[in-house]
């Protein structure tokens, strides 16, 4: 009997030890704690890596190189990493951003930030630029890693800088078949640098996401640049039937909007309002962000039963709040006066958000123009 007791007793024992480790896990900042500091060791190991010789002199020299050749290049704002020069992707860099006489290149993000830096000394000579490569860690001095000349002359061709960023879009993409975001800063590279691969690599997206209305749209614009504007029209009407809906009549609106057909869009838009007005997954901003653009567009090219149309399906939907429906009662009140011949001045709100899914490609280019 007392053998039991005393078993029951370390049973109990147990059991509020386990109790008290998940109320731990559960109700206090503990996993937390824990993550951030498996992240900081895995953070020191990579800053040990990144002190190596045989790693940050060939990271030196090219960082230089793409300071030296950012102007030809359009380095411009911040640089993702599939852009950077290697080894700093494979490394896990995040972005970069150049200039003439200096490079930051960052790694960490949110709580602690660490990265390379690389600096043109001023004593350079026309000849010869003199650079020095930092290492920089939040909450230490930066650390001197590399001292070294480069001919100034010296410069990365377009087509190595390309040759090198596709390469490694390819790799992340054979991993990430189906996410867009590389499918689409692959296309903006193109676009910028090497036009005529463009079609490739959009046909290569519809290929990985079949259901995504960004490369189908891109696809048509680009078959309508290349001078098929019915074949394009015809696929990407085609795709939208295949599964209707508001998001989707409403891209196809916007494809007849990019190529100046207000009627076309118009059309487009009633058949969109005549489906529940839903948000689905692969939408880039909201159902009324997306709406009030493509009513701008209408009324500005006098489709001012469409726009009132648009405006009064909006109305109803609450699933963003009602930050929009201001600009919604303006933009009905200002079509259904002009439609009744008055003179009226509007201008689009500020404070809807911009729709622009072709904001970092130029868009002249995929239309051939």
């Amino acid at each position: 009997m007392r053998d039991a007791v005393r078993g029951s007793g370390w049973f109990w024992w147990l059991a509020g030890i386990v109790i008290l480790l998940v109320a731990g896990w559960c109700f206090t900042p503990l996993p937390m704690v824990v993550g951030v500091w498996g992240q900081m060791r895995q953070v020191r190991r990579l800053e040990a890596r990144m002190q190596q010789a045989e790693l940050y002199l060939p990271i030196a020299t090219n960082l230089a190189l793409y300071c030296q050749s950012s102007e030809s290049l359009q380095l411009e704002g911040t640089i993702g990493a599939a852009r950077l020069p290697q080894p700093l992707p494979a490394l896990g860099a995040s972005w970069a951003s150049f200039f003439t006489n200096y490079a930051h290149v960052e790694f960490g993000g949110g709580f602690y930030h660490y990265g390379y830096r690389v600096q043109r000394e001023e004593a350079s000579d026309p000849e010869t630029n003199l650079w020095r490569l930092y290492l920089f860690r939040e909450g230490t001095d930066q650390k001197l890693l590399h001292r070294f000349a480069l001919a100034a002359a010296t410069r990365l061709s377009g087509a190595a800088f390309v040759s090198n960023s596709i390469a490694e879009y390819d790799r992340r993409l054979a991993k990430s078949p189906e996410d867009i975001r590389l499918h689409q800063a692959k296309i903006s590279l193109l676009a910028q640098y090497h036009p005529k691969a463009v079609p490739v690599a959009c046909l290569d997206a519809v290929k990985a996401l079949p259901r995504h209305w960004w490369p189908r749209l891109t696809l048509a614009l680009v078959d309508t640049g290349r001078g098929e504007p019915s074949e394009a029209s015809h696929e990407l009407v085609k795709f939208v039937e295949s599964r209707p809906g508001y998001s989707r009549y409403l891209y196809l609106a916007y494809f007849y909007q990019l190529n100046g057909k207000p009627k076309e869009a118009a059309q487009a838009i009633e058949k969109a309002i005549s489906f529940p007005i839903l948000d689905l997954e692969e939408d880039e901003t909201n159902s009324e962000c997306r709406g009030y653009a493509a009513g701008v567009y209408l009324y500005q090219n006098q489709e001012y039963s469409t726009v009132i149309k648009l405006c009064d399906a909006l109305f109803p939907i609450r699933e963003n709040g009602g930050y929009a429906k201001a600009a919604l009662q303006s933009l009905r009140s200002a079509a259904e006066s002009a439609a009744a011949g008055s003179n009226v001045e509007f201008a689009p709100s500020e404070a809807i958000l911009r729709f622009d899914p072709y904001e970092k490609i130029d868009i002249k280019v995929l239309l051939g123009k």
